[in-house]
């Protein structure tokens, strides 16, 4: 049987009644933004269906090393125990592989911190790309769609763009989540049956 627990202070009733909240309005943000994290990215790759390369979708891990499945982690207490955050560090440096250059085959940080530029800021589908920099043996035998003749460059592949990029996706999201009348609606209810919870503990141990 579970223990009945029952603070004996206002401030214990407190601490108790943010952990309530923690658990269960934290976890459903938490879960709500990986959703929608997961719903962006999955735009963005419907969007273009690519001819010539084969996807590794790691964009997904973007938000995580291990992705977004386990949305709990994104939620921490904080330290006094009086609160949480929730927060998701989207960076190119959750990859663990480094992407790699269909030029000269090698991976680097600078280049994985450029796919992840044009793809969760500006929704580009790779970048622009000069036809006479690319191997002879991975040549195409004529440019086509999506080849434009630059001044500077000669034939240069100019990559599709989504619009809305993912990052403008999740900050109108966001905007639209993250108000007052939402939140409120989301934790009314848990802290007013939290703290009645609590204080009738309370006063069924405590009281006189």
């Amino acid at each position: 049987m579970a223990r009945d627990y029952a603070p004996k202070t206002l401030n214990g009733i407190a601490t108790q009644v943010a952990k309530d909240v923690y658990k269960k309005v934290g976890n459903k943000i938490a879960k709500d933004m990986a959703h929608q994290y997961v719903s962006a990215i999955r735009n963005f790759y419907n969007d273009y269906q690519p001819r010539v390369y084969k996807r590794s979708y790691r964009s997904y891990y973007f938000a995580d090393p291990d992705g977004v499945k386990a949305y709990t982690k994104f939620v921490k207490m904080d330290s006094d125990g009086k609160g949480f955050t929730v927060a998701m560090n989207i960076s190119p440096s959750n990859i663990r592989v480094p992407y790699t250059s269909i030029v000269n085959g090698r991976g680097t940080a600078s280049l994985t911190g450029l796919v992840f530029t044009n793809t969760w800021v500006y929704g580009r589908h790779g970048g622009k790309l000069p036809y006479n920099i690319i191997p002879e043996e991975k040549r195409v035998s004529k440019p086509g769609y999506g080849w434009m003749p630059l001044k500077q460059t000669g034939w240069t592949w100019i990559p599709p763009v989504t619009s809305p990029s993912p990052m403008e996706m999740m900050d109108m999201w966001f905007k639209g989540y993250a108000t007052n009348e939402n939140l409120n609606k989301l934790t009314s209810n848990i802290v007013s049956d939290s703290i009645s919870r609590y204080l009738r503990r309370w006063n069924t141990r405590y009281g006189k």
